[in-house]
């Protein structure tokens, strides 16, 4: 049985949220772009969700949870993922949002 796009998503963020429990992760980072749209519960209190993405704010304002809108907006141009990763993680610490 083959799962669709949603249920993949769905499956991946229930697995980041897994790993950042048992990791005891101050924070996760959640890329917004490929998703149109975001199970508003299964967040744990005490981790800090960071979304991010390239679209506009109110593009995507419908996508994040109640009291979870701490959003990284990255630059629109030409990254690999790796460098959408580092940027974001540079653009949370100068922003104080995480701490090394």
């Amino acid at each position: 049985m083959r799962k669709g796009t949603k249920g993949i998503n769905r499956s991946l963020l229930s697995s980041a949220i897994r790993v950042a429990k048992a990791t005891h992760a101050a924070a996760l980072f959640v890329f917004l772009d490929p998703l149109k749209e975001i199970a508003h519960e299964g967040f744990p209190k005490g981790l800090r969700v960071i979304f991010v993405t390239r679209r506009p704010r109110v593009e995507i304002e419908g996508l994040l949870p109640p009291g979870l809108t701490t959003l990284i907006q990255l630059p629109k141009i030409e990254m690999t993922r790796m460098g959408q990763i580092k940027t974001a993680v540079v653009l949370a610490l100068s922003q104080k949002l995480i701490q090394l």
